[in-house]
């Protein structure tokens, strides 16, 4: 049989979907269980990204599924994933979600809207027990190989966090005027889109979460 990648994805899609307004800890559990290291649930409207996010651990599996589905098939498609292993909600500061931004690619979206006034529009995300919206506040690009690491997830102080936020806050291909200071305590979401090599970025601030679980 022929792996086919639409199906696939829709297959996940329709199994969130249908439970997610009666319980989004039970659709997210469902869809987990067709992967066990699918951890959150990511969606941006404007860009049409609308994905399950895989963990991964190594700097090999990194690469893999730039061009790999989650169950590992060789796709040019790839996979929407990222190094964090906890809810997006207990991230000590940032966490970076990765794609591959190539033609085709499952993060392609994100480079083809660098132009898209998306600063200010909101990414929601979702796990078993949280439901997030988080807030754009810049849109750009960059050389992998250039002054500072957009993918970092590791600061030695506040003042080393700050400033990690503020280059790509000034980076925006757009003027954002309403985010003016950070103070080291925000929690973050950066989507990279990768391409050859340029690593086309959304990045989003945390606006507001509530509790998926019923009480």
């Amino acid at each position: 049989k022929v792996y086919d990648i639409a199906e696939y994805y829709k297959s996940l899609h329709n199994v969130y979907y249908s439970y997610k307004n009666d319980n989004l800890a039970d659709a997210f559990n469902l869809v987990k269980s067709q992967n066990s290291n699918f951890f959150s649930w990511l969606c941006f409207e404007e860009i049409d990204v609308d994905h399950p996010v895989l963990t991964v651990s190594q700097t090999a599996d990194h690469q893999r599924y730039l061009t790999a589905l989650p169950n590992g098939n060789p796709n040019k498609n790839g996979t929407v994933f990222s190094t964090s292993n906890s809810s997006l909600n207990n991230v000590d500061h940032n966490a970076v979600i990765f794609g591959n931004a190539l033609d085709g690619g499952i993060f392609s979206s994100i480079k083809n809207s660098q132009t898209k006034t998306l600063v200010g529009k909101n990414i929601s995300t979702a796990d078993n027990r949280y439901y997030s919206e988080w807030t754009v506040f810049s849109v750009f690009s960059k050389e992998r190989t250039s002054g500072y690491d957009n993918t970092s997830t590791s600061f030695a102080t506040t003042d080393e966090y700050v400033d990690y936020l503020n280059n790509i806050k000034n980076s925006s291909n757009k003027n954002n005027k309403s985010l003016t200071t950070f103070r080291g305590n925000e929690k973050v979401i950066v989507l990279v889109g990768i391409a050859d090599s340029i690593d086309y970025c959304i990045a989003a601030t945390k606006s507001r979460y509530t509790s998926s679980l019923k009480t």
